[in-house]
């Protein structure tokens, strides 16, 4: 499977190339919304100091790609984000075996382009199962000022 991110080790960037997306640790709000597919992003909520925002993109291998993003204090904190193909879009092929399988299948990606999942200096990169989405999903936690840095 060709995967459509990439993920820096150094840096933390997250970059869906087809997208010509690419999400920094701590990136402002307003160079998000800057960019086409910021300016096309669904605003989910904003509340004390949360702006919660989401992005659902059709690629050209026909796989969907859908991003929740969290900034907080105007700036990224979080990236949620999910890959299958439309067909697998379709709840009535769903299973909680497949979701499970799905897990597994982003974390070893993210191994392979990490060399481990986990805790880096600038923030925690993992896959698991949402319950309220009922999804597998890969995601991105970035440090924010003040938080503890362990490597």
């Amino acid at each position: 499977m060709d995967w459509p991110f990439e993920i820096d080790a150094e840096s933390g960037i997250l970059r869906f190339s087809q997208l010509r997306l690419s999400l920094a640790p701590r990136l402002p709000l307003a160079d998000f919304l800057a960019t086409d597919v910021g300016s096309g992003a669904k605003a989910e909520s904003s509340e004390n100091g949360c702006q919660r925002c989401s992005v659902q993109q059709t690629l050209t291998d026909g796989h969907r790609l859908s991003i929740f993003l969290i900034f907080v204090d105007g700036c990224l904190s979080k990236v949620r984000f999910d890959y299958r193909s439309e067909g697998e879009c379709d709840w009535s092929v769903w299973s909680p075996e497949r979701e499970r399988a799905r897990v597994q299948e982003y974390r070893n990606e993210i191994a392979r382009q990490l060399g481990t999942r986990g805790r880096f200096r600038w923030g925690i990169v993992d896959a698991g199962y949402d319950d309220k989405a009922a999804s597998a999903v890969l995601f991105v936690d970035y440090l924010l000022d003040g938080e503890e840095k362990k490597t």
